[in-house]
């Protein structure tokens, strides 16, 4: 149902799972980076008016006069860094 837990955790499921394709489609193919745009809900790091648009392919804006990068861009310097698998990475 809409407006339940649930209902918003199938919603997110249903646009990560969007998300992931496009990204694939723009040529994001390192396992680690997907799952780690799988694992991380974006839409916990943006305001709530912006909160719809969190898996839209572009920056949203964020506290401080600051914004969130588009998915693409993320996952783009994720993939770039070649992380291992113990690192982790913080995105300011």
């Amino acid at each position: 149902m809409v407006g339940t837990v649930d209902g918003h955790e199938d919603e997110r499921r249903v646009r990560v799972a969007d998300l992931v394709l496009r990204l694939r489609r723009a040529g994001i193919s390192d396992r680690r980076t997907v799952a780690a745009i799988e694992a991380v809900p974006r839409d916990v790091f943006v305001p709530g008016e912006s909160r719809a648009d969190a898996y839209a392919e572009r920056a949203l804006p964020i506290d401080c006069g600051q914004t969130i990068s588009a998915p693409l861009i993320v996952a783009m310097m994720t993939a770039a860094l070649d992380v291992g698998e113990r690192d982790k990475v913080l995105e300011i």
